[in-house]
């Protein structure tokens, strides 16, 4: 089993609804710096159906 963090990482969205890429990747930075030498693991499309609904 398992022992650590687990992280399903979240798109960020502009105001008008598009993808925020700067956003993105600046949140997927800070999670590898901050899982960095730890058990953590990024699950970088999510796991809430956001890859299949994503226009």
């Amino acid at each position: 089993m398992y022992e650590g963090s687990r992280c399903c990482a979240g798109h960020a969205v502009n105001a008008e609804g598009s993808l925020d890429l700067d956003g993105i990747r600046a949140n997927t930075c800070w999670l590898a710096e901050y899982g960095a030498g730890k058990d953590f693991i990024i699950t970088p499309v999510g796991s809430m159906g956001k890859f299949y609904t994503a226009k």
